[in-house]
């Protein structure tokens, strides 16, 4: 038998942020020991934690609908309650997500878990001289990008199924900009304040739809190209 599901910890949900890179105001800076050797550890572990197709799913779950049971999370995402309920405490290990009640609750099915503070992110350069850090976060981020790619395919697939509103308010473009490094670091730094901005406007959003409020979908990605157009 499942409870009510506890009140939400607003400042645990609101303004998840599922990607790769440093950014000053959003998701959860990847805690860094003093010492360097420890760090990129550290960072190895929270990234190989995420870099699983299933585990990116049940993260995306918990930030859209909220605190659920592993039974709820088997059942809405299709799997096995075993294998949701391994998944769920490997998150919960690298700090990911956490259980929202009681957790001396015997059985684990009945057990509400929750998405910690932050989203989900690591900064790639303090993996670039770490042996095998490069395939790690280049395997965590692919499935980071390959997600975004589907809801992106989706948009255009439905984009006529919602009202004349939406379909005007949504946006999708992309463009090429000559910048420094230091100019793409400023950038970067006013698009997340930007977003920052925007999710305080509704601090205590529940995600579900309300009125003529949605929940909105924002990717944007910023990096170098060579002179060819590839990476």
């Amino acid at each position: 038998m499942e409870h009510n599901p506890p009140d939400r910890d607003t400042a645990s949900e609101t303004g998840s942020a599922v990607h790769a890179g440093r950014t000053e105001d959003l998701g959860a800076q990847v805690s860094r020991p003093t010492n360097a050797s420890a760090a990129r550890s550290d960072i190895m572990t929270s990234v190989r934690a995420i870099a699983h197709p299933l585990r990116i799913r049940i993260y995306e779950l918990l930030v859209l609908a909220g605190p659920m049971t592993v039974s709820v999370v088997a059942d809405r995402l299709g799997v096995a309650i075993g294998s949701a309920s391994y998944h769920l405490e490997r998150l919960g290990d690298a700090g990911y997500v956490e259980e929202a009640l009681d957790k001396s609750a015997e059985d684990k099915r009945t057990r509400w878990w929750r998405v910690a503070s932050g989203g989900l992110e690591w900064n790639p350069a303090h993996l670039r001289d770490v042996p095998g850090g490069p395939e790690l976060s280049s395997a965590a981020n692919a499935l980071l990008v390959e997600r975004r790619a589907t809801k992106m395919m989706d948009w255009a697939r439905q984009w006529h199924t919602w009202t004349p509103d939406w379909i005007d308010a949504a946006e999708d473009a992309d463009t090429y900009l000559d910048l420094s490094s230091d100019e793409l670091r400023e950038m970067k730094g006013e698009l997340a304040a930007l977003i920052t901005r925007w999710h305080q406007r509704r601090p205590n959003s529940s995600g579900v739809p309300s009125g003529d409020v949605q929940r909105v979908f924002l990717t944007y990605s910023v990096f170098p190209v060579r002179s060819d157009g590839t990476s």
